[in-house]
């Protein structure tokens, strides 16, 4: 059937290609190698992960066969197009697949396509238990799904087989306590998993509407896991290197127009905030973290954009290919281009070959609720990472302060405020705080988040601005209902919480109720459009 005409695309493994006796029979039929048009090899970097680099239980790489690859254009014919793809091709990975997929020995196009999710946010947080207990992954879970289709669904990545199974174990213990509707909710996926339990679990129960909602594999067993709405993706414990970490968390909600999450659960020794010079690290956790990489030692520093470091780590830099292939003469204008330039140098005898390199990626803003967890990104997120998830909640820099004094992050630039006006604003701060210690106690977040990600510094400025507004508002005894509640807030109305919205704006309302009705001497001073007025202005009263 693959001699015939009936069959275009060909998938095999390396190890099929190359070791297996009816393969090679295959290779060398010549209707066969008549019909080939191209060598495609897909997540070309584990070509150095897999077949380069030494496994740590053996000192041998794990599928060594990947290093062999380029022999295969010397048995098909050097003729044949090589494409290569990878979404992590950081300067050490290019430097090592190039020539051993031969590349440079032919015309050459190298295209950056660019890699980031901009859909996709991202959290890193210390785990608050040891992790044999798996407690910080139940800890995911805490609120009562109404089903099980309202669990969100969810990778877990492990580093081991007992991990995975234990984890699973652990998980479905905890989702048993909301019925025997979750059964089954949870499924280990490893290499050590039959293939018939595979093929169901990626087929059927993991696919959109499965019953599966939770899945835990490990870095061997959760190949081929390519869905496309998988809400959250959570690494736990810290991964071999920053390419095993971008790959997982680039099977997060594959659906752009739809918001998913990656998390990292390092352990606690990893994780430090360089911007905090109150935050001191033990000797011992120091020489632990002296032992990741430069890329992991960045992703784990709360002071870093984890965005922006996973985007550096793993994209394609041309002017590393330029380097390696540097015999190629560079042409500018990309694949299009190139026949014109061979047609100039055909008659050169010396054979030149040329590198046409292309970047194609459009520009992006994020469009998840937040960056990541970094303090560029987020704030006092950061310094949260390392407050229990219990903890009495404070607002944080914007909330600590007066309301008017000036912020670098502000987006509302005012004069000094009136001090009696402060006096108000002190009132909403203090209903804010208790919302915010409620409603985190209440679980209606994921709890590796930090009570801060309910109310984020700059909402807070905004609302505590928008203060004398409100009361103006109810003062004309109208409600604040959710939707005035959004278009105050504008576009920072993204960096609230998912489902929070609607709970904010009550408690603000309940709060404009309560103080409009026992301080109308404050009330005075309010005009109707929401000015602060240094002397009151009596208002008849309403007829009852």
């Amino acid at each position: 059937m693959i001699i015939s005409e009936h069959a275009h695309l060909v998938f095999a493994s390396p190890e099929a290609v190359l070791d297996n006796p009816s393969v090679q029979d295959l290779l060398k039929d010549p209707i066969f190698k008549g019909r080939l048009r191209a060598l495609v090899v897909d997540e070309a970097h584990v070509v150095q992960t897999w077949g380069l680099t030494p496994s740590a239980r053996s000192a041998l790489p794990f599928r060594p066969a990947f290093s062999r690859i380029q022999t295969l254009r010397t048995r098909l014919g050097a003729h044949l197009p090589l494409l290569a793809v990878s979404a992590t091709l950081p300067a050490a990975t290019v430097r090592s697949i190039l020539p051993l997929l031969d590349f440079g020995a032919k015309h050459t196009f190298a295209i950056e396509a660019g890699v980031d999710r901009p859909n996709v946010a991202y959290t890193v947080s210390p785990l608050a238990h040891s992790a044999g207990s798996f407690n910080d992954l139940i800890s995911l879970f805490t609120s009562p799904p109404s089903s099980p289709q309202a669990v969100p669904k969810t990778l877990i990545y492990v580093r081991t087989r007992a991990a995975a199974y234990e984890a699973a174990a652990a998980l479905q213990h905890h989702f048993d306590s909301f019925g025997p509707a979750f059964d089954g909710i949870v499924r280990p996926f490893t290499a050590l998993s039959s293939s018939e339990f595979k093929l169901d679990t990626i087929s059927n129960a993991f696919q959109p509407g499965g019953h599966v909602r939770v899945l835990i594999a490990t870095e061997a067993g959760g190949l081929g896991i390519d869905l496309p709405d998988i809400d959250h993706v959570v690494q736990f414990e810290i991964p071999n290197d920053v390419l095993d970490l971008a790959q997982h968390f680039g099977r997060t909600m594959r659906v752009k127009s739809k918001p998913g999450r990656s998390s990292l659960l390092a352990q606690r020794w990893s994780v430090v905030d360089s911007g905090n010079e109150t935050m001191t690290i033990s000797a011992h956790a120091e020489r632990q973290r002296s032992a990741l990489s430069a890329s992991l030692r960045r992703i784990t520093d709360l002071n870093v954009c984890v965005r922006q470091t996973i985007i550096s780590e793993t994209r394609l830099n041309l002017r590393t290919v330029e380097e390696v292939l540097f015999s190629l003469r560079c042409v500018k204008g990309g694949l299009w281009t190139i026949p014109d330039h061979i047609a100039e140098c055909s008659d050169n005898p010396s054979n030149e070959f040329l590198l046409a390199a292309s970047t194609h990626k459009p520009p992006t803003s994020v469009t998840a609720e937040f960056c990541c967890t970094s303090r560029p990104c987020s704030g006092s997120l950061a310094a949260a990472a390392f407050s229990s998830s219990t903890a009495s909640a404070t607002l944080g820099t914007a909330l600590t302060t007066a309301a008017s004094s000036s912020s670098s992050r502000s987006v509302v630039s005012a004069p000094p405020a009136h001090p009696k006006f402060l006096v108000v604003q002190q009132s909403l701060k203090a209903a804010l705080i208790l919302w915010r210690s409620t409603t985190h106690k209440s679980r209606q977040l994921p709890s590796l988040l930090p009570s801060r990600a309910l109310l984020p510094d700059l909402v807070a400025e905004r609302i505590l601005a928008l203060t004398t507004r409100f009361l103006a508002s109810r003062g004309r005894e109208e409600e604040l209902t959710t939707e005035l509640l959004v278009e105050d807030l504008g576009p920072l109305v993204s960096l609230i919480y998912p489902g929070i919205i609607d709970s904010l704006a009550l408690a603000v309302d309940q709060w404009c109720k309560s103080y409009s009705a026992s301080n109308t001497e404050v009330m005075h001073h309010i005009s109707s459009r929401g000015a602060f007025l240094s002397h009151p202005a009596p208002r008849p009263s309403r007829p009852t």
